[in-house]
């Protein structure tokens, strides 16, 4: 197998280097060598034959496809002749034959022939377009949207365009339109466009970072630390089901989503869980209970007279957590089911979120009554 390559590749060494040897015996030679030795990669496939298989294989494949990129070069400089097209039929009957026989005589890790390369530019410049579409009527995130249409941007132009990221692109673009398409009966939003590239392993830099980012956003919306552990709980879950050993990837050689994940996630826990210890180490026994402002605001009335303060500059409030928690805890309100109860920390967030005209009301009445108080004792 390796000499009827060998036999071929100086065929076309020969040819390149000498254009008068350029005829129909050479063509012939180079017919006969490429279908001897398809012959021979079948019958080693089968298990026929000696020597180390994989490797030989491997070596064909590579050494194919930069006798490819040699014959692009050529062409690029406006040399295709018959014999170019010949040579170049030959070794991509190899390359297809070499495919055939899977991925353990073929490394898919393999840089696509330059020519391969500007043909699948082509196609991919076309899905983009339709991707982009696709992702836009679905309403997904702009953000999203820009992670997923990178790869088909970058395809080419930066690192090496190999056969495994092409296969792995094509997969996942072909996927999402159809998905996008669909999205009425399926409710494709998202969060199932998140989903979708997690089973997937759709492991580049910018998507890891989305997702973490997202993780951070929930948690930092948790105002007690045993909510924002039990969220972190449940994402360690979650991750925990997804394949230790995906069936692909963007990047087969960098660390799998779920290992990037769940190493996030641990390195989340362990820092809340030591937040917790200190506070608890923090708290001073005490015989009696802490000192709590009583007020005759309602809950409702007074998140909204706190958020007047916070959003006229009277009160510096980022993180707002913080801030809501200690108010939660040093308030005593009507509502209030006795001294040493705390207000709900979410309530309080809730309102504050969502104020209604009756609450917008009320505190406004409260201010125009401190208004008026002021008048009257300073005559202003």
């Amino acid at each position: 197998m390796k000499r009827d390559f060998l036999a071929l590749r100086e065929l076309i060494c020969e040819g390149l280097l000498k254009p008068e040897q350029r005829n129909l015996d050479i063509l012939d030679s180079m017919c006969g060598f490429t279908s001897s030795l398809l012959n021979a990669i079948e019958l080693r496939v089968m298990g026929c034959g000696k020597g180390n298989t994989v490797k030989q294989m491997r070596f064909l494949a590579k050494c194919s496809i930069k006798l490819l990129d040699s014959l692009h070069s050529l062409e690029k400089q406006g040399q295709a002749e018959n014999f170019h097209l010949a040579a170049k039929q030959s070794l991509n009957d190899v390359l297809i034959c070499l495919m055939r026989c899977g991925d353990e005589c073929f490394d898919s890790a393999l840089s696509l022939p330059l020519y391969r390369q500007e043909e699948e530019k082509a196609w991919i410049e076309e899905n983009i377009n339709l991707l982009t579409a696709a992702l836009k009527n679905a309403k997904i995130e702009i953000k999203l949207q820009n992670i997923v249409l990178k790869p088909l941007r970058d395809f080419g132009y930066t690192g090496i365009a190999s056969y495994a990221q092409l296969n792995y692109i094509r997969s996942y673009t072909v996927e999402l339109i159809s998905r996008c398409a669909d999205r009425a009966r399926t409710n494709f939003n998202t969060v199932a466009v998140c989903k979708f590239l997690l089973s997937i392993n759709f492991n580049t830099t910018k998507f890891r970072d989305y997702l973490e980012a997202e993780i951070e956003v929930d948690v930092n919306s948790r105002y007690a630390v045993n909510e924002q552990l039990e969220l972190l709980y449940d994402q360690e879950k979650a991750f925990k089901r997804l394949p230790k050993k995906p069936t692909c990837s963007y990047h087969p050689d960098v660390e799998s989503l779920r290992t990037s994940l769940l190493n996030f996630v641990a390195a989340e826990i362990n820092c809340l869980q030591k937040k917790q210890a200190l506070n608890a180490r923090n708290i001073a026994p005490t015989n009696h209970s802490p000192y709590k402002i009583k007020t005759s605001l309602t809950v409702d009335r007074l998140a909204y007279l706190l958020r007047l303060l916070i959003e006229t500059g009277a009160i510096d409030a980022n993180p707002r957590a913080p801030l809501l928690s200690f108010i939660a805890k040093s308030v005593n309100t009507p509502g209030t089911k006795g001294e040493e109860c705390d207000i709900s920390v979410n309530s309080l967030a809730n309102k504050y979120k969502m104020v209604t005209q009756s609450t917008a009301m009320g505190v406004r009445t409260l201010l125009r009554k401190m208004s008026k108080q002021l008048e009257e004792s300073f005559g202003c």
